[in-house]
């Protein structure tokens, strides 16, 4: 279960980071 949740975190963050990064460039 340990991978599970570590690849659920892992994909929450990869989603939310590139959203952060391309707002602040085209802004």
């Amino acid at each position: 279960m340990r991978i599970e949740t570590d690849l659920k975190l892992g994909f929450k963050d990869v989603m939310i980071r590139p959203k952060r990064s391309t707002l602040s460039s085209r802004s």
